[in-house]
Formats: structure tokens, C-alpha cells, sequence
């Protein structure tokens, strides 16, 4: 946690309410003090004031949010009087929440609990779908397929639909002029089945242009 101020006062009063709570807290005195403390800490959230000076705390909120690996790091603002707008620049530059100055350390505190226990349970769900995607991409590598496209795609097809709950699973082949022709599918009504259509010009296109962006 980074505790990122103008005011020292403030900022030391702030971070001696943090650490009773149980928190690490980390301070700087500027934004660019605290993108540097952030770019080399392990961070969890961030308690930033608006009203900087230098770099402002929605400068700072739009360089994290610009940062893949702070892409969704929570950051709750703190602002004063007369700075509603910066209230709203900031959250639409990717702030989380809120709180106006002065502070009342409690309701900082459960802020902070609760964006912490919110991000850890996000990080949680991630976690779990991409080590379900590492199990079906292990299990798809050791597939016996047939040389037939047809008779491939049907068991690659079977494969998903057993480890997933997608409602629609097809595995298409590219054709010239970026048409896609279903090899098999799967849904609810016909299950798994060998063949397909061929799609339509621009429903082909939209599914190839996926990959490639």
C-alpha cells in the first residue's frame, strides 16, 4: 500500500491509522515519487490525494492505469473542497473511489479493507480461470487426432465441450478470401456433431480479424 500526499502531516497521520489497521504502508510526497515506489514495491493499493503538486493525482491514476501490471491496481482519491471536478476527471481517468478531505481514518480504513478484499477475490477468480485454461490447453496437446480436418475437429470439439460450459463451440478452417467453414460444433440441442456451414463474408471477416488484434 502507497500513501501518496502533499500534505506531510496528513500523509503521516494517515499512514500511523494504516499500520495500527494491520497495513504495510508505503509513503511518497509526490506523484512521481509514488509511480517510482510503485514501479519497484509490491503494492496493493494506493491512497492518493488530488491535489498534487507537479504531477497531479489524475496524472498519476492515467500513468497506472497505462501501466499493464498497475492496469487494475485500486486507488481510492482524497480530495478537498472546490475539487469536484477533480473528483470526476479522476475517476474517469480509472480511479476506484473516493474520499473527501478531512479524512475520517475509519471510513479510510474500511475503504481500504474492502477495495483489498474486492481486488484479492478478482485475483482469485483470474487465477482459477487461467489455470482452467492451462488444463484444457494440456489436455487438447495430448489429444490423438485424426488427419482427417473433419474427424480432428470433432474430437477437439468433444474435448471442449466435456471441460467447458461454452453454450456454442466451433472449429472452423480458413478458407481463401478469409471465408471460415465449420469442421464441428457443439450445442446444447444438437451436441457434438461433424461439419457445419459456411459462414457469411462478414462474419468470417469479423472472426478473423479477431486473432490478429
Amino acid at each position: 500500500m502507497t500513501d501518496a500526499h502533499d500534505d506531510a502531516p496528513t500523509r503521516a497521520l494517515l499512514a500511523i491509522r494504516l499500520r495500527r489497521a494491520g497495513f504495510d504502508v508505503v509513503e511518497a510526497g509526490s506523484g512521481e515519487a509514488a509511480l517510482g515506489v510503485i514501479e519497484g514495491e509490491a503494492i496493493s493499493l494506493v491512497v492518493l490525494d488530488v491535489g498534487l503538486a507537479g504531477m497531479s493525482g489524475t496524472d498519476v491514476v492515467r500513468a497506472l492505469r497505462e501501466r499493464p501490471q498497475t492496469a487494475t491496481l485500486p486507488v481510492i482519491l482524497l480530495t478537498g473542497k472546490g475539487y469536484e471536478y477533480s473528483i470526476v476527471t479522476g475517476l474517469g481517468a480509472g480511479a476506484d473511489d473516493y474520499l473527501a478531505k478531512p479524512v475520517q481514518l475509519d471510513e479510510l480504513v474500511a475503504r481500504v479493507r474492502a477495495h483489498l478484499r474486492s481486488n484479492a477475490a478478482w485475483s482469485s477468480a483470474i487465477e482459477d480461470e487461467l489455470r482452467a485454461r492451462s488444463g484444457i490447453v494440456q489436455a487438447l496437446g495430448h489429444l490423438a487426432l485424426s488427419p482427417i480436418p473433419e474427424e480432428a475437429a470433432e474430437t477437439v470439439v468433444a474435448e471442449l465441450a466435456r471441460r467447458t460450459e461454452c453454450d456454442f463451440i466451433s472449429v472452423t478452417q480458413r478458407l481463401r478470401g478469409d471465408r471460415l467453414r465449420e469442421l464441428a460444433t457443439c450445442d446444447p440441442i444438437a451436441g457434438v456433431r461433424r461439419g457445419g456451414v459456411l459462414l457469411g463474408p462478414s462474419l468470417s471477416r469479423d472472426n478473423v480479424a479477431r486473432p490478429r488484434t
